[in-house]
């Protein structure tokens, strides 16, 4: 099966899943965004995030570890920002503007398709 199969079949999975997961984000984001608010733990979160914040605007990257995607990635300013390590996959601002309200399984087919083929993700679209 050639890679262009493959990501005709993909695409249309992620439509079929799109539709049905996008009420359940809803209402996860609801329930943590509540949950958070009352947690004593947001205050120490509220720290973590102001330090990323800082060193994301010096540096114009930032590496964390997504546990959803199990790797390591960048999280750049835009795509000529030079990152220490290149084997970690990095995603420009322009890139995860184009994944909001995918689902989980969405956005793990189209980390597997960024690490198989390189490239960059423009409006729900991976470009090689």
């Amino acid at each position: 099966m050639s890679w262009i199969e493959t990501a005709r079949i993909t695409i249309k999975e992620i439509k079929e899943r799109h539709e049905e997961t996008l009420v359940i984000q809803e209402a996860e984001a609801l329930a943590q965004t509540i949950d958070c608010e009352k947690s004593e733990l947001s205050e120490k979160s509220s720290i973590h995030i102001k330090e990323a914040a800082r060193l994301y605007q010096e540096r114009g990257w930032l590496e964390i570890y997504s546990s959803l995607l199990d790797s390591k990635i960048y999280l750049v300013r835009d795509s000529k920002i030079k990152t220490p390590d290149r084997r970690n996959l990095r995603y420009a601002q322009s890139e995860l503007d184009s994944l909001r309200g995918l689902s989980i399984d969405e956005l793990k087919v189209i980390h597997e398709a960024k690490k198989a083929f390189g490239g960059i993700i423009s409006m729900g679209k991976v470009n090689a």
